[in-house]
């Protein structure tokens, strides 16, 4: 992945704001969304100062869990499978979060945030690039359908047949 963000104030401004203090829902989502292409050091050292590091990484391990769960709804196998490996890994850091933790955990946690949420972004793609795939298969057998009934059919007898009803019909929709 490009990592395009590299300072504290370009994440900042791609966030369109001052601080990461009191973040709303939307700007946690946005501020996840980020990690892919920020700086891994800038992400943790970001997560790792925020004030109330628990609501952050909370709020923070939520959309991650979100974003797992999109991905488990994904079409390919191999993909639900290391998804679901790292929705197990949140749900770890979510139990540990109900505790009170060291500065060397904080920093694992944050790591360990920053790490999946790259995971997940490849995930993502690999998932898109499949139904792409997919989806040009269909496109592709669709065509072939379609040139085999012009084929067979005629071009000029299908065109013919449908105006022929509909011109017939007045409750139909023209065209």
């Amino acid at each position: 992945m490009n990592k395009k963000i590299m300072t504290k104030e370009d994440m900042y401004s791609a966030l369109g704001v001052d601080s990461l203090e009191n973040l709303s829902q939307e700007k946690i989502v946005e501020f996840v969304d980020l990690f892919p292409e920020m700086d891994h050091d800038l992400a943790v050292s970001e997560i790792e100062k925020l004030s109330d590091f628990h609501k952050g990484a909370n709020g923070i391990i939520g959309q991650l869990n979100r974003n797992c769960d999109m991905i488990l709804k994904s079409n390919e196998i191999n993909i639900r499978e290391a998804a679901a490996g790292y929705k197990r890994v949140l749900d770890a850091l979510s139990d540990m979060m109900n505790t009170d933790i060291t500065f060397d955990q904080k920093m694992i946690v944050s790591e360990t945030m920053v790490t999946v949420a790259d995971k997940l972004a490849e995930l993502d793609d690999r998932n898109k690039a499949f139904l792409n795939k997919q989806s040009d298969k269909i496109t592709d057998v669709v065509k072939l359908v379609l040139f085999i009934a012009a084929a067979f059919f005629g071009g000029g007898a299908v065109g013919y047949s449908i105006g022929k009803y509909n011109s017939g019909n007045d409750n139909v929709m023209k065209m």
